[in-house]
């Protein structure tokens, strides 16, 4: 069963979220495991430094960091506590929020990158967009919420093409799990070219399409069912879910229906849910299910992304 090992948090927007820190604090600590906290402080723009002599936009930037580090420190402070002692690495950068990012988790090995992000932000939610699709690592937009207990959901393709994506996605959704928590996994199905079965009179004669439908089904809870078979001994029971129609519009019920809190899903493969993060369905889902969200990488994806020397 995979777990996080060297998790990276980096507080976005406004919100001094103290209890999110708390949250993946105790997840790290369960598993004795490691946690940096990174803020960027924005570099100024080009017409900025044509306005303002170097040695005094020097001198702001060492001010802006300095109070960015203190206020990073009380925060950690009030999240963290005298909790399970966790080795926390702070640290301060300058640079585009995006490339300093992606340049700390590389430079770190990190294999999990926590987004502290307020509810609805429309300058947050690109930049959380942007770190989905080009992040080394999987990243987690941890929203905030009230909820005493996770409700997670994952999302997997069932077709033998994504077989290598779908184990770590039921894996990153037990890590999440504690006693107390739910876990469901859905997977979405459409019979390919049903309408046209249906309507087409080229194509209908002879054709059962009920029957199809039927097989286009079973094959699915099939394939779920041995897929789940793979975690004899999950934390909580995992639920299964075997749903027709488009992956988004399953998802979004879901969510709605069973009160979820947490989605995971995959990224950047062809079809399917895993390819989700392919186009604006993500950030589709970020603002209509304002949950959190953990999106998982394909083996061997490269980060497309190549940090400044100072990042």
């Amino acid at each position: 069963m995979t777990t996080f090992s060297n998790v990276l948090y980096v507080p976005l927007g406004r919100r001094d979220n103290a209890a999110a820190l708390r949250r993946v604090h105790d997840l790290v600590a369960r598993d004795h495991r490691f946690l940096s906290v990174l803020a960027v402080v924005p570099e100024a723009s080009r017409l900025q430094r044509l306005l303002t002599p170097h040695d005094t936009e020097e001198a702001i930037q060492h001010r802006l960091c300095d109070e960015v580090e203190r206020d990073l420190h009380a925060w950690c402070r009030r999240g963290i506590g005298d909790r399970t002692p966790v080795d926390v690495d702070i640290r301060v950068e300058t640079g585009h929020p995006v490339t300093t990012v992606i340049g700390r988790a590389l430079a770190g090995r990190h294999d999990l990158l926590v987004l502290g992000a307020d509810a609805a932000d429309g300058a947050v939610d690109a930049i959380v967009a942007r770190l989905q699709r080009k992040s080394p690592c999987a990243v987690w937009v941890l929203r905030p919420s009230r909820a005493r207990h996770r409700r997670i959901l994952a999302a997997v393709d069932v077709d033998p093409t994504h077989d290598d994506l779908n184990p770590p996605i039921v894996e990153a959704a037990c890590w999440l799990a504690a006693p107390g928590d739910e876990v469901h996994v859905v997977t979405a199905w459409e019979l390919y070219g049903e309408s046209t079965l249906r309507h087409s009179p080229f194509l209908a004669g002879g054709t059962d399409v009920t029957a199809l439908r039927e097989r286009c089904e079973q094959e699915h809870r099939s394939a779920l069912a041995d897929l789940v078979a793979r975690y004899p001994n999950p934390p909580v029971p995992i639920i299964e879910h075997v749903v027709n129609g488009p992956a988004a519009s399953v998802i979004g019920e879901l969510v709605r229906r069973h009160r979820i809190n947490h989605v995971v899903m995959g990224t950047l493969a062809r079809t399917g849910i895993p390819g989700l993060l392919i186009g604006n369905t993500a950030e589709q889902l970020l603002t209509e299910i304002p949950v959190s969200i953990l999106t998982v990488k394909p083996p061997g994806f490269v980060s497309p992304v190549v940090p400044s020397s100072g990042g």
